[in-house]
């Protein structure tokens, strides 16, 4: 048997000096365990952390808020019908609660219906490109619905809607979790749900503003505020479809240029990490997806109608819709603050815990509060629920 050469041996091996800052690699895996065909995968890159922070930073600072922003047009498109209803909205359309019941079922049913189907589309095609498409659709819908003038077409409208909102939550969670490891995800996602809370706070203010239009150009209230929502909705979309890059290594491109948000090798650190890091090994998971669906069970109706419970305590459709802002100021700081500490210990069913009980407590104060408590104190109880459920997903 030959004895190996000296430099044989030093060409196997990796010699990393100590203190050097270097992140530990793990193992290259066999190609039953990795994709070693992902473009930008590169599984003998070493890098620093200073390295991985600033790459991080940069989908933190040029990704991320973009994609917040076109969640809280989504959350604006599929809320509006509750600020719609301070105004002429119910009574324009000779609308029943049991109508707005119907309307608000089918939306659910059709966001339910596109959702598997528009995702696996979404994963096919890619997000960057699939999803901006479907925002311009239902910003579509959206301001299509200035032309309503009865219940069943509000029927079809929100219906539409919901379908072609279907895809977009899932879709980006996918998007996103193309740029974060597993023990990163956690607080990025209460951002990105935190659109929700962000939506509602901006959405209190903007509809005061675009119901203050009515009787502007022989347009109602209401017909103002889809029709704004709905252009700029479109006109997000069609940013996004030209802004969001492919990948961290394949920007979009454009008659000939690219705008490339990362380095060649800044690309391949964010897809090497995140490729070694697989969260669907973990049977937790899909405990927390059934926390999320019940969740959402309980938001959905008090979007619908919180600004209408409001306004029944006795304010105005104006002072209900700035008032509505208020729990979703709560529920950022809510979410965020305990994502951060979810993230923090690594832990979450405790924190998940934590919003069901306080939210189901405050939930069971609004049904069995006594009739002579005042109407601030209602208010109050109103708000304190929405943070608390937030949280949960």
């Amino acid at each position: 048997m030959s004895t190996p050469r000296l430099d044989d041996l030093e060409a196997k091996a990796q010699v990393i000096p100590k203190n050097a800052g270097l992140v530990d690699l793990l193992p290259a895996a066999g190609p039953d365990d990795i994709p070693l065909d992902v473009p930008g995968y590169a599984p003998d890159i070493h890098y620093t952390q200073l390295e991985v922070r600033k790459a991080k930073l940069k989908v933190d600072l040029s990704i991320m808020p973009f994609i917040v922003l076109c969640f809280c047009f989504l959350q604006f498109d599929r809320t509006n019908i509750g600020n719609a209803l301070t105004d002429s909205f119910r009574k324009d359309l000779k609308l029943k609660n049991s109508d707005i019941n119907l309307a608000q079922t089918l939306f659910t049913v059709g966001f339910i219906i596109t959702e598997l189907p528009f995702n696996m589309t979404s994963k096919y095609i890619g997000p960057e490109r699939f999803l901006p498409i479907t925002m311009v659709c239902w910003g579509t819908a959206t301001w299509s619905q200035v032309f309503l003038k009865s219940p069943s077409g509000l029927c079809v409208a929100r219906f539409f809607i919901g379908a072609l909102e279907g895809g977009y939550i899932p879709g980006f969670v996918l998007y996103i979790s193309r740029y974060y490891s597993n023990g990163e995800l956690g607080l990025r996602l209460a951002i990105f749900w935190a659109s929700n809370s962000i939506a509602g706070m901006l959405g209190g203010p903007l509809s005061i503003g675009l119901l203050s239009l009515r009787g502007s150009h022989g347009l109602k209230g209401w017909q103002w505020l889809f029709l704004i929502e709905g252009v700029l909705t479109c006109i997000l979309g069609v940013a996004a479809y030209f802004y969001l890059p492919h990948s961290a290594v394949k920007p979009k491109s454009f008659f000939g240029r690219s705008l490339k948000l990362f380095t060649e090798r800044e690309g391949k650190i964010l897809v090497t990490r995140v490729i070694r890091d697989d969260p669907t090994k973990d049977w937790r998971l899909y405990g927390h997806l059934i926390a999320g669906l019940l969740s959402m069970v309980m938001i959905s109706p008090m979007n619908t109608y919180a600004p209408s419970i409001i306004k029944s305590l006795g304010f105005t459709g104006l002072q209900a819709n700035g008032l509505n802002s208020v729990g979703s100021a709560g529920a950022l700081v809510w979410s965020v603050s305990l994502a951060t500490s979810s993230d923090k210990l690594r832990e979450r069913g405790v924190h998940i815990a934590a919003g069901y009980l306080l939210g189901a407590a405050g939930l069971l104060w609004l049904a069995y509060a006594p009739a002579e408590v005042g109407r601030w104190v209602l208010y109050g109880k109103l708000s304190v629920p929405r943070p608390c459920i937030v949280d949960l997903t």
